[in-house]
């Protein structure tokens, strides 16, 4: 296990110099620059703004200034706000945007697991059936179309619930489920899936002969079984709820790190984009990595697989 832990952390750090590298080129190659809207500077002025930031250099001199400042924990400072500097605006958006995104997890994955045992617990009874067509009526409702109706009647309707910015504990509440609501009912399909083909394992079925109450084995054992599944989900479900915060963030003014990636992008801060933007994908790329790690930790079929290809 210890070699793949090392394994996935060579890995990691391959992966974020690639991605640092795309996005760095992605963002230079896209035609404008941070001081194409202002009309008033003069061309003398304007070369002087370029040299200070360092935007008269060749592209590859300015890769490879950028490469050693992120991989020190260097993102330079914001051009829009310049006695502001980048690790400061990722702070100050950071906690809200965490909050945010790990109460949608939690969320997200109480929700899979209760509706999924709805669904598992009696196959053939009408809440089993009711559940699935439940789950299948929320997994239709993307979060930019859902967030809107939940506005509306929650906030001005109904006046139950605050709208925006977070100041309490009930304003988390219509975010959370906006962002969460759609891939909670699509891991809860799949995680119903994976716990009754669990269920039909033959060490269950012997379980079962062995005279063991339903509910213990489907704990006990049907469950551990199928979590395997379950967290293979993790990778792709933090890209969805990234993804989706920048739109609810938007929705409900919540000051987190989409509302700041957005409003870089409207002001051309180049070293706000890319911070905020390679931030969110090391993300990604450190949660996929500990998700696989947790994955092949539950299935030991994995393990013995990555272990016989290192060999």
């Amino acid at each position: 296990m210890g070699r793949i832990v090392v394994r996935q952390f060579f890995l990691f750090i391959f992966l974020l110099w690639l991605f640092t590298t795309v996005i760095f080129f992605l963002f230079h190659i896209l035609p404008g620059g941070p001081f194409d809207l202002e009309q008033n500077f003069s061309a003398e002025v304007l070369l002087k703004l370029q040299h200070h930031w360092g935007l008269d250099r060749t592209l590859p001199e300015q890769y490879l200034t950028y490469l050693r400042n992120v991989f020190s924990g260097e993102l330079g400072l914001s051009i829009s706000n310049p006695d502001q500097n980048v690790l400061s605006v990722l702070q100050n958006g950071f906690r809200n945007t965490f909050v945010l995104n790990t109460l949608a997890i939690i969320f997200i994955f109480v929700g899979a697991i209760f509706f999924s045992y709805l669904v598992v617990k009696d196959k053939e009874s009408k809440v089993s059936r009711a559940t699935e067509q439940l789950l299948i009526f929320m997994s239709s409702f993307p979060s930019y179309f859902l967030a809107p109706f939940l506005v509306y009647f929650f906030c001005f309707r109904w006046d139950m619930l605050p709208m925006a910015y977070l100041e309490s504990a009930k304003s988390y509440i219509l975010p959370v489920i906006a962002l969460s609501l759609r891939p909670m009912a699509q891991m809860g399909r799949v995680q119903s899936k994976n716990w009754s083909e669990s269920l039909s394992h033959p060490s269950i079925r012997t379980a079962f002969a062995k005279g063991l109450s339903r509910e213990h084995i489907i704990w006990k054992h049907g469950f551990r079984a199928s979590c395997s599944g379950l967290f293979s989900w993790l990778s792709p479900l933090v890209v969805g709820l990234y993804s989706g915060s920048l739109i609810i963030e938007s929705l409900f003014s919540v000051p987190g790190l989409g509302s700041s990636f957005v409003q870089s992008l409207s002001e051309r801060d180049y070293p706000v984009m890319m911070g905020c933007t390679i931030f969110f994908g090391g993300s990604l790329i450190f949660i996929s990595s500990v998700a696989e790690l947790i994955q092949i930790h539950l299935d030991p079929r994995l393990q013995a697989l990555q272990e016989r290809q290192q060999v």
